[in-house]
């Protein structure tokens, strides 16, 4: 699922002329770990004992608050992280980067249709320099997590927490 949504990413990409090698996104293990980390912090309190703090902050907790972005910036220890990556030896740390926090998807669609629904009305409501725009033109590398915090409702939302870093590269277009 990852590397078609890499590949329908960097096909996005095609369509405004971002072709060249430094201009195809790719998958970063972290950045799907921290989308992952930070919906875990967002939609339940499995973290919380563990790591306290201010609720409702980008590092949470996150019970009860209306912040989007709640729990974006959470990442557990190196030793909380190691059952995430089974025998890779792998620790996530902070990095320079972006965040989108999307809720344009249902969750009764195809996974086909998720992402695509999250950046379509994205560049419906911004347009092509919008700020949430950005990231899926311009950096390097990526990560989604999908999140029905109604899992008993076909017709719920499906919310997309996309992470991003990597080179930050300039736009190839002059914004009008």
């Amino acid at each position: 699922m990852d590397e078609w949504h890499r590949i329908a990413i960097n096909h996005v990409r095609a369509l405004v002329g971002y072709t060249s090698a430094d201009r195809q996104v790719q998958k970063d293990h972290c950045m799907f770990k921290r989308a992952l980390w930070g919906d875990e912090r967002k939609f339940t309190t499995m973290w919380d004992a563990k790591y306290p703090g201010t609720n409702g902050s980008a590092a949470g907790p996150c019970q009860g608050s209306t912040n989007a972005h709640c729990g974006a910036t959470f990442i557990p220890s190196a030793e909380d992280q190691s059952p995430y990556f089974g025998e890779t030896k792998l620790v996530c740390t902070a990095t320079a980067g972006s965040e989108g926090v999307f809720s344009a998807s249902k969750s009764n669609i195809p996974w086909s249709l998720k992402w695509s629904r999250s950046f379509c009305n994205t560049l419906a409501a911004e347009g092509f320099w919008g700020g949430h725009v950005g990231p899926w033109f311009h950096r390097e590398k990526f990560g989604f997590s999908f999140w029905d915090n109604n899992v008993n409702d076909n017709n719920s939302i499906a919310v997309l927490r996309a992470k991003w870093t990597g080179t930050l590269m300039p736009s190839l277009y002059t914004q009008p």
